[in-house]
């Protein structure tokens, strides 16, 4: 338990309920079971029996010892209707079977009957007004008389949707409809019991059909058929008028009626098709729009990757360790080129440009960094012996002047180099002199600006 198939329900249940009440409750109680019944324990079929009995009193009931769907069971007749003027049709798809819509519900395949028998009668209808303006089934919600302008004569099951057929009685509409000025597309409304996990809803009990712009359903939509009835009905015959002066029998009609239908279904179901080819087409030649694509971004990724591959062949192993050859790339310069390259995915054409910039300038690039480090420990070196920085601050120091400029740094370094001039020829002082106002390192003192002066022989 839960049971596989209907023939594995229990004997009594399948001696009780026709077939499709015993899908119902097979479906229903593995739902339960695997669900709201599921941390039940010791009360987990007890549950589970109780909600799929449920279900299926809700779309069954029991005539003496027979259960019978409850969407058979009428109390009036459905009325005849001959038409007072020439009678004017439409049908078309209203729903497809188990597929969610637009609103992320749908109709099971255990519904269908249901609603093809809870359809016919009901009114055809279009809303107006303010509110339809924001809602187009608002008449349906305010059930609005005034808003039916015919009503739904058929219904039947084809290629996977619940298909409609519907007579238009307001004269209005009908021009509306032939001269095209309403989208030729419907949507069904109405209410139902539940709705399963799938959001398959069950107990549906179908009120109208409205048109609307966009229905839930895509596909959903109609086409007219006209035709040119009697007005009249004698003895049986239905007698012509100026527009189509032969006579019908009921016969004829109902025969007339069915062909124009079937020619309009025939239609619409190919158009249907045509549009699912066009569909299928779009998405062939997109996929191979995309494939093509995928294969140049893969030819740009393979070239890119040998460029950097040769790079890295070139590189440094590691900061501060040469290979031997004075033209190498520093690694970390190499780590970031790759970075930039691998974080998005660049045009090919983009990669192409950096990756032989790249190639063009590391020796360039090289060279300069190398004279950096060297002009950078140099400095390091003549400040340590002015005792402008300790030992600890050796690896800071060497940090922070590796971000300035070659030029910035022989800047530097000339200046250390007068201070060297100057310890030569005045001494100490003339030194911490030169420091407190070029280099205070620190101090809270404002720099004064000093020039050398060559006669005397001194800062000034």
């Amino acid at each position: 338990m839960p049971w596989n198939s209907v023939s594995d329900l229990p004997k009594d249940i399948q001696n009780t309920l026709p077939s499709g009440a015993q899908q119902l409750f097979l479906t229903s109680f593995d739902r339960a079971w695997n669900g709201t019944c599921k941390d039940k324990g010791k009360q987990q079929e007890t549950c589970a029996f109780q909600q799929a009995w449920g279900a299926v009193r809700k779309l069954y009931k029991k005539e003496g010892n027979t259960w019978i769907s409850a969407a058979s069971i009428h109390t009036e007749p459905a009325p005849f209707y001959i038409s007072s003027a020439k009678q004017y049709t439409i049908t078309g798809p209203l729903v497809e079977i188990d597929k969610l819509n637009g609103n992320n519900w749908g109709i099971p395949a255990e519904e269908v009957e249901t609603i093809i028998s809870g359809l016919v009668n009901n009114p055809l209808k279009i809303c107006s007004g303010k509110d339809a303006i924001y809602d187009q089934h608002s008449c349906d919600y305010n059930w609005d008389p005034g808003a039916a302008i015919g009503r739904i004569v058929s219904a039947h099951k084809e290629n996977g949707w619940i298909h409609a057929t519907a007579e238009v009685t307001d004269p209005t509409a009908r021009s509306k409809i032939n001269s095209r000025t309403w989208v030729p597309k419907w949507s069904i409304f109405g209410g139902y019991k539940f709705e399963d996990d799938r959001h398959m809803r069950y107990g549906t009990i179908p009120r109208s059909v409205t048109l609307v712009d966009n229905p839930a359903y895509p596909g959903a939509g109609f086409r007219q058929a006209s035709f040119n009835m009697i007005e009249e009905k004698e003895h049986g015959n239905m007698t012509g008028n100026e527009d189509d002066p032969k006579t019908y029998t009921q016969e004829d009609h109902d025969k007339a009626v069915t062909e124009a239908v079937e020619a309009d279904r025939a239609a619409m179901t190919k158009e249907q098709e045509d549009l699912v080819k066009q569909q299928e087409e779009q998405a062939t030649k997109q996929q191979e729009a995309d494939a093509t694509k995928e294969k140049e971004h893969a030819a740009a990724l393979e070239a890119r990757d040998k460029q950097i591959k040769d790079l890295q062949a070139a590189a440094k192993t590691k900061d501060g360790d040469n290979t031997g050859d004075d033209n190498t790339v520093p690694l970390a310069d190499v780590d970031k080129m790759i970075s930039a390259a691998t974080e998005g995915m660049v045009p090919r054409e983009d990669v192409e440009k950096m990756v032989s910039a790249a190639t063009e300038q590391a020796t360039t690039n090289t060279m300069e960094l190398l004279n950096k480090q060297a002009l950078s420990e140099e400095i390091i070196k003549m400040q340590a012996s002015f005792n402008m920085i300790e030992e600890k601050d050796i690896d800071t120091t060497k940090t922070a002047l590796m971000e300035k400029s070659y030029a910035a740094l022989q800047q530097d370094k000339d200046m250390l180099v007068k201070m060297s001039a100057a310890l030569e020829a005045h001494g100490t002082a003339a030194v911490d002199k030169f420091k407190v106002a070029n280099l205070p390192l620190g101090s809270n003192s404002t720099p004064i600006a000093l020039s050398w002066d060559a006669v005397k022989q001194e800062w000034i």
